[in-house]
């Protein structure tokens, strides 16, 4: 990560193949809190978007997403934000690699949790 950490988990990093998709779920959020996430691609571009799936079973919210044709690039650095969740449940983290025909993608993506 380029900066100072702002957020206090774990790591992940996955491949993503030529026009593939995959999803990481980076986090079990215990309860209500702040959950604050970064994710980067670290060649080329990548469309993504960070989820909430509750516990409950309630319809999963996103809290982040690329607008449409508009693709996270490697030269942006580190995408990072904050977020309060209401209740138990998982942050997902998905990335899509729509653009390519042959390269992979490799990404990296955190999320923590904070009463």
């Amino acid at each position: 990560w380029r900066h100072a950490a702002t957020v206090e988990g774990p790591g992940h990093f996955a491949v993503v193949k030529a026009r593939d998709a995959t999803d990481i779920e980076a986090l079990h959020v215990p309860g209500p809190g702040t959950v604050p996430w970064e994710l980067r691609v670290c060649t080329l571009e990548v469309a993504y978007d960070v989820a909430f799936v509750p516990a409950s079973g309630e319809a999963e919210q996103v809290i982040a997403k690329n607008e449409a044709g508009k693709y996270l690039t490697a030269e942006e650095g580190v995408l990072a934000g904050s977020w309060t969740a209401p209740g138990a449940g998982k942050v997902h983290f998905r990335f899509r690699n729509e653009n390519a025909w042959f390269k992979k993608r490799v990404v990296a993506c955190r999320a923590g949790f904070a009463a």
